[in-house]
């Protein structure tokens, strides 16, 4: 049965996304399994998904740079075991890493020398450490040590690991897939290798395309304090599987919007305020004004009036925010799960 592992990159504390293993223009991740980047909130999450293990890399323990994630990586390990990657170079960083996570990654880009693995291997189980082999632009990547992916191959024969990651970083965020001719390479170890790069889809799905006025109800805490103030005058729901927020529910959530403060403009209103900055600079806007007048009307739209055309959008939040509040954050999954039309397209698809 093919076991996935959850993979995320840290820095500065927090679960970060990139492309190519280009560190420098890494920003926070975006995942549907957490609200934010924080790693504890995702690898709960992931719990929950039934992820069994989790692959993580402080990014700022492997380049150096006078900071780390190691408390994350303790804190996550106490939620599910960590396969933890912090640039061993040595004997003494993988003693080090062992305190922390139950498995530790010794990576061919950093590790200092043939014999530092070998120390390792001699000294400590198998169990506990997986080998990674790192690849860039398909030659071996080992900045501190003087040989070949033939070269290296060889030395995984002679200390026998149970687990081989084999890692492309060309291809890392990508969505490009394993590299198979890696994979082929090193086919001798079918049996022990761990495929790195991520996961190829089966089938291209387009990812949902909110209004504004979605992104403007949660990132602006309007849904978060409707839901407070409707647990106040709540105090239960039905189980997550019998409860929908309803069409009298939703006249309530209208009324409590129109009294708060926030930016409910469309994206076509925005993109019209800016025109007309730009035209107001270039000098065009008096010679354009009925043009603009008319545009700006039929732009103008009442508060009230938007929300009730987004409700098919809106709703879905309040019941994942109302279930996770009244029944914790499983049942504010199924929710979530319940209105996923990507999971419902790509259960239509054939299986391959």
């Amino acid at each position: 049965m093919l076991e996935i592992i959850p993979v995320i990159d840290l820095m500065n504390s927090v679960a970060v996304s990139g492309k190519s293993g280009n560190r420098s223009e890494y920003t926070p991740l975006k995942t549907i399994y957490a609200s934010s980047a924080n790693p504890v909130e995702i690898a709960s999450s992931l719990k929950l998904a039934g992820a069994k293990e989790m692959y993580i890399a402080d990014l700022n323990f492997i380049e150096r740079d006078g900071s780390h994630n190691i408390n994350e990586i303790n804190d996550v390990n106490r939620i599910l075991p960590v396969i933890a990657d912090i640039g061993v170079d040595n004997l003494n960083t993988f003693e080090f890493a062992l305190k922390y996570a139950y498995k530790i990654i010794v990576a061919t880009e950093t590790l200092e020398s043939i014999d530092e693995l070998r120390k390792i291997f001699e000294k400590y189980p198998k169990e506990r450490i997986i080998v990674s082999v790192d690849v860039k632009n398909n030659e071996l990547l080992a900045k501190h040590m003087d040989i070949d992916l033939e070269g290296f191959k060889e030395v995984l024969h002679e200390i026998d690991p149970n687990e081989i990651i084999l890692l492309d970083i060309s291809s890392v965020g990508t969505e490009g897939g394993f590299n198979k001719e890696l994979l082929q390479i090193f086919s001798d170890f079918k049996d022990k290798i761990i495929l790195g790069g991520g996961i190829t889809p089966d089938v291209d799905i387009d990812f949902p395309d909110y209004s504004r006025l979605v992104y403007a109800l949660v990132l602006g805490g309007v849904i978060d304090q409707y839901v407070i103030d409707y647990a106040r005058r709540h105090e239960s729901i039905p189980a997550v599987d019998d409860f929908h927020f309803s069409d009298e529910d939703f006249e309530d959530f209208i009324r409590f919007a129109k009294t708060q403060e926030f930016d409910y403009r469309s994206s076509a209103k925005t993109l019209y305020d800016q025109m007309k900055k730009e035209l107001v600079k270039d000098g065009l806007a008096d010679a354009m004004k009925p043009e603009l007048d008319a545009m700006e009307k039929a732009l103008e739209m009442d508060k009230e009036r938007f929300i009730r055309i987004k409700k098919d959008e809106i709703i879905p939040f309040i019941e994942e925010e109302l279930a996770t509040r009244y029944w914790f954050q499983e049942a504010g999954v199924i929710v979530r799960l319940r209105y996923d039309e990507q999971l419902k397209t790509a259960l239509t698809k054939p299986l391959i």
